[in-house]
């Protein structure tokens, strides 16, 4: 979460950040807000599948499959599967 606020501060054009929880099981839920407020965008629940990196080894694109809520893992959290069928980028 510091990394995508810092990211908005710093003056990125886009900032998003992928978390593989959903929000209500996100420890820094209220910092996720925050950071929607200052201009981030989120992604949640998402399996990545795929990066490609430029020659300095900088992420350039990545796509990923979509998840959903499973059984609640030892900490009552809702353990993240695969959702069948459905995909983002």
């Amino acid at each position: 979460m510091d990394c995508t606020r810092t990211s908005i501060r710093q003056g990125r054009r886009e900032v998003t950040l992928v978390y593989r929880r959903d929000m209500k099981d996100m420890p820094a839920a209220s910092e996720a807000h925050e950071a929607m407020d200052e201009g981030a965008k989120m992604i949640f629940q998402p399996a990545r599948r795929a990066s490609l990196v430029d020659s300095r080894n900088r992420v350039t694109a990545s796509s990923s499959s979509a998840m959903r809520p499973g059984a609640p893992d030892a900490s009552g959290r809702r353990r993240p599967e695969p959702a069948l069928g459905l995909s983002s980028s």
